[in-house]
């Protein structure tokens, strides 16, 4: 499969302890950078975004952190187990975008800004 912008995708992730699915948002396909989600927010408190099951229905079953103070990058073989949630809301959007609007100590510049501009640039239903 391939990561698409916007999108929440689940996949099996082997390298946390204990390994276990994880829930994260695409913002750069070309790289398989994501932003994941936490059930607790981050020890440091940084650009921990808090959502609800129904901000996303497809894949949260719980209210949960959004961790936007650092990317990861997501291997071949996780990109292509991931199994596609769907495109996230606009007012998630926008949520999201207002954290990234501002410098975020932890995350280096040019990938917020680079997740700035692709999620800005979504076409949202």
């Amino acid at each position: 499969m391939t990561l698409s912008v916007g999108h929440i995708f689940i996949y099996p992730c082997l390298w946390v302890q204990p390994p276990h699915p994880k829930i994260a948002l695409c913002f750069c396909a070309e790289r398989r950078w994501v932003f994941f989600f936490n059930s607790n927010p981050c020890f440091h408190g940084i650009a921990q975004l808090q959502v609800e099951a129904k901000d996303h229905e497809e894949a949260l079953t719980k209210a949960c952190y959004l961790n936007l103070s650092e990317t990861l990058c997501t291997s071949l073989d996780e990109a292509k187990s991931a199994r596609d949630t769907g495109i996230i809301s606009a007012s998630l959007r926008d949520r999201i975008v207002a954290i990234l609007a501002n410098p975020i100590k932890t995350l280096p510049d040019a990938q917020r800004s680079l997740a700035l501009a692709n999620l800005q640039g979504l076409v949202l239903g």
